[in-house]
């Protein structure tokens, strides 16, 4: 602390002086945030600047806003010393651009001291997904295709899109779309278009069950709500529950037309069985979660497409009842745990009783947003370990599985606001996903 003070200007107070610097970081920090995720040219006009003007400035040094952020995961050091920032900037966006070329088998393993390593990646799973959670704060288009074609070259085969309320919904619907911040069609379609001429999968998410908060929290569809007054999940005893869903799959498929599978979600669906209607209509928990997913999966399968389910309201049903809802033959599942101690969440007994019911499962990670809601930074460390750990695990297990593994997804989670009373609202969280793409790949082949 005594160092910094030693900054002070002569004849300032140092507490007065620490304070108008802290204030000066937030400011610093909001800027940022703006200009990371508002529109373009709308956070160009907030600072009185025309998209022409900034066009022309980004002219005269060569250099656009995608190749800035590429150039940030470049040291100085790698490139050796230059007699200009420009030449130094030049030989940096040089650098990416011959490395973007290489060959895809190859990985770019970012490790925690900011330098480049190439390693083979062995194709032990042949889909390897990246999860986009777009509510709260859904970035910018430049900013995703950056990322996205960062992931490639990382070795990610698919984008998994959670769009929740920033999809633009239609008809009755309508009422689902953030009124600011969201996408537009033509910018759902546009990212789509990019990913697949990539050569990378789409798989949409669509919640059917719980984390229904963007769907119950208005008054449209709150009497689909299992417990009045919380949005959490639907109550699926409900005819108008299924008919929803239904519009909603349909919706997101007539735009998602190449993709092959749909994620219905159904994950930590914590209201269940509480309302009179699925108490009458269900014995327990397991016979009404199991019923409800039979449902919805025979909904995607009915539009041609296979639908992906999380397994965590799964790993305490029995494996006789399990296997006797067919479940196995209508979806996949996609096994998820977040921290390293997997076998903790998922034991001998899971892996056992999943082998018997599925031909296939998948498995998920994390990069981001496993760590806490008011977690603003990821802890690297620790979705590193995550990663290391799921290889170990899936090199252990998957001889069970004689189709092989769907796949790994690495996701990637956002926080929203709690407030369900009104749709306006736009919630910044200094979240970047661009950084910690190299941070979860930052481990060695294990075959």
């Amino acid at each position: 602390m005594g160092s910094f003070f030693g900054v002070c200007p002569k004849g300032a107070k140092p507490r007065l002086f620490l304070l108008i610097c802290c204030l000066v970081s937030i400011l610093i920090g909001l800027v940022s945030t703006v200009f990371l995720y508002f529109p373009h040219n709308e956070h160009l006009q907030t600072f009185g600047i025309t998209a022409e003007e900034e066009d022309i400035s980004s002219e005269k040094f060569k250099i656009n806003e995608e190749d800035s952020l590429l150039m940030s995961t470049v040291t100085n050091s790698e490139i050796g010393s230059s007699n200009s920032p420009i030449e130094l900037q030049s030989e940096k966006l040089k650098k990416i651009r011959t490395s973007s070329h290489q060959n895809e088998k190859e990985i770019i393993s970012w490790n925690l001291t900011n330098n480049f390593q190439a390693s083979n990646f062995s194709n032990v799973i042949e889909n390897r997904l990246i999860h986009f959670d777009f509510k709260g704060s859904p970035p910018k288009l430049s900013y995703l295709k950056e990322t996205i074609r960062l992931a490639k070259i990382a070795g990610i085969t698919g984008i998994l899109l959670e769009w929740e309320d920033t999809f633009p919904w239609t008809e009755n619907l309508a009422n689902l779309t953030l009124t600011r911040g969201g996408y537009s069609l033509t910018d759902v379609k546009e990212l789509i278009q990019f990913v697949e001429s990539e050569g990378l999968e789409v798989i949409p998410l669509v919640q059917s069950f719980g984390h229904t908060e963007f769907i119950l929290k208005g008054t449209d569809f709150a009497h689909l709500r299992e417990v009045e007054g919380e949005p959490q999940s639907f109550c699926p005893s409900r005819i108008e529950t299924i008919e929803l869903i239904e519009e909603m799959i349909e919706q997101i498929i007539t735009v998602h037309q190449n993709s092959r599978y749909i994620h219905i979600g159904c994950d930590e669906v914590f209201n269940l069985r509480l309302c009179p209607l699925c108490t009458e209509k269900s014995e327990n928990g397991d016979e009404l979660f199991l019923r409800h997913v039979s449902n919805v999966a025979q909904i995607v399968r009915k539009f041609g497409k296979i639908p992906l389910l999380w397994d965590d309201m799964l790993r305490s049903i029995p494996e006789k009842q399990l296997y006797d809802s067919k479940l196995g033959s209508l979806v996949e599942i996609m096994i998820w745990v977040y921290a390293e101690e997997i076998d903790r969440y998922v034991g001998f007994d899971s892996w056992e009783k999943y082998s018997k019911v599925f031909p296939t499962i998948w498995v998920a990670g994390s990069y981001k947003g496993t760590s806490g809601e008011t977690t603003q930074i990821p802890i690297f460390s620790r979705h590193v370990n995550n990663i290391e750990r799921w290889i170990e695990v899936i090199i252990r297990e998957s001889s069970r599985w004689g189709k092989g593994l769907g796949g790994f997804v690495l996701t990637g989670w956002s926080s929203s606001r709690s407030d369900y009373s009104e749709y306006k609202y736009w919630t910044n969280y200094s979240k970047s996903y661009l950084s910690y793409i190299y941070s979860s790949f930052s481990y060695k082949s294990k075959r």
